[in-house]
């Protein structure tokens, strides 16, 4: 199907850079030994592709620990490019500044894809394990530092209240896009082909439109 619409559009795919991720549906295990060739190339095969700054594996959950294991590093990367600048704790930037620094260039790092992904609670704890030893380290604060003390200091929402937060946004900006919008006709697609709890976004932001 991609090699024929490639010769539809006019451009050609490098079968060198394409992959092919072979993902299992929900109850199997395995999945069908098939091969798959562009331009009579053999298309390698992967457990895990990226695809828009994303990481797509065979399974949901293997998805979104890959995504939140990726983010989490680039978010303490993020943090070491800034510790020139003073983003560290004692003799650095003051603590405005410092959490302005980490609501504009770290947290949306950190939080990058998951209002899609939409990790479980296995996920979410080590995020929101990252972004508190992150806090406690720029705050100078004790490692047994209450987490409500945490969040009142520096203003910011648990990492499950901002995923929540973006998913219901997401979900209502395409919700109130035009009937012939893209966006919208795949999400009615996706609600009428699958079964509710399957539609991972749909389900899922309207459970936490709820629960607010």
């Amino acid at each position: 199907m991609a090699e024929d619409f490639s010769k539809c559009e006019r451009y050609i795919l490098q079968p060198k850079k394409t992959e092919a991720l072979l993902v299992l549906p929900s109850g199997k295990t395995k999945h069908e030994d098939n091969d798959f060739s562009i331009y009579d190339n053999v298309i390698t095969k992967s457990s895990c592709s990226t695809h828009l700054g994303l990481l797509r594996a065979t399974t949901l959950k293997e998805t979104a620990e890959h995504n939140v294991n990726n983010n989490i590093q680039k978010a303490r990367r993020a943090v070491y490019s800034f510790m020139s600048s003073g983003l560290h704790g004692v003799g650095g930037l003051d603590a405005r500044s410092a959490l302005h620094a980490i609501k504009m260039f770290v947290s949306p790092i950190l939080m990058y894809g998951l209002e899609i992904v939409l990790p479980n609670q296995g996920p979410l704890y080590k995020l929101e394990l990252a972004q508190k030893r992150l806090i406690k380290q720029l705050f100078m604060l004790h490692i047994n530092t209450p987490d409500v003390a945490i969040y009142l200091l520096s203003g910011l929402l648990p990492i499950e209240a901002m995923i929540h937060k973006s998913a219901i946004v997401t979900f209502n900006s395409v919700r109130l896009q035009k009937d012939d919008a893209v966006e919208r006709r795949l999400a009615l697609r996706q609600v009428n082909v699958k079964i509710c709890k399957k539609c991972k976004l749909v389900y899922r932001s309207t459970k936490d439109v709820w629960k607010i």
